[in-house]
């Protein structure tokens, strides 16, 4: 995973959550604001883990669901972000094609094009220049998607490897208890990490849902074009 590294003493995070676990711990309220809802501090969660202190199985199984989570946002960010070049690929080839054949249709239609009445000029010419402008947005937006940012953090060293925890787990001379005592303690860290994601993933579908949507009406747009175009030819 790439990004900066999480503080291992940061309480500050984002308030939008993972949306798996949001919907589980707000059954029936929209997904935007389950994720409110679900989003805990880190000193919170640190809280909560007491109840699990005596249950090393439990403290291993929250480990590893802070790690699954973890690597389902960058397993997200992937899809996101393939999905982003792909688009900006179609909107790529869409713009050469609409300016060349637009180009071509002016120089060789130029006598068909004069014997449409204004409204249809109007139309074609308003038509033409929002699919432009469409694809433009789209372009730019899909951009904004792919652009880099330090926003995704990773396991900070100092959390892995704290040095009190390690030399706690060492004076305990038992592997169980020495082991599930570390991963208490960095449980809330990992969960950071996963919730710091998830907020990028999210904000990044959006940007990446906005340039989709003005494809599509770039598509709209390009069918009345064609419309007019047969109808006034």
């Amino acid at each position: 995973m790439q990004g900066v590294a999480e503080a291992p003493g940061r309480a500050t995070i984002s308030v939008v959550s993972l949306g798996t676990h949001a919907t589980a711990l707000a059954p029936g309220l929209p997904s935007r604001v389950a994720r409110r809802v679900s989003a805990l501090r880190k000193e919170e969660i640190a809280e909560r883990l007491r109840y699990a202190s005596k249950s090393p199985k439990l403290i291993a199984e929250l480990h590893d669901t802070a790690k699954r989570e973890i690597d389902s946002e960058s397993t997200r960010r992937t899809s996101l972000e393939s999905k982003a070049a792909s688009l900006l690929t179609a909107v790529g080839v869409s713009l050469t094609v609409v300016l060349t054949i637009g180009g071509k249709m002016l120089i060789d239609y130029q006598a068909h094009l004069a014997a449409m009445s204004s409204t249809m000029h109007w139309l074609l010419g308003w038509c033409g220049t929002l699919s432009v402008v469409l694809l433009l947005a789209a372009a730019f937006l899909t951009v904004v998607t792919l652009r880099v940012t330090d926003s995704y953090r990773r396991p900070a060293e100092d959390a892995i490897f704290n040095e009190q925890e390690l030399r706690e787990a060492w004076d305990l001379q038992e592997d169980e208890r020495g082991v599930a005592g570390y991963q208490r303690f960095i449980v809330p860290h990992l969960w950071m990490i996963a919730q710091a994601n998830s907020a990028a993933n999210t904000a990044k579908a959006n940007w990446l849902q906005n340039a989709q949507r003005c494809y599509l009406g770039f598509l709209c747009t390009l069918l009345v074009a064609f419309a007019v175009l047969v109808v006034g030819l």
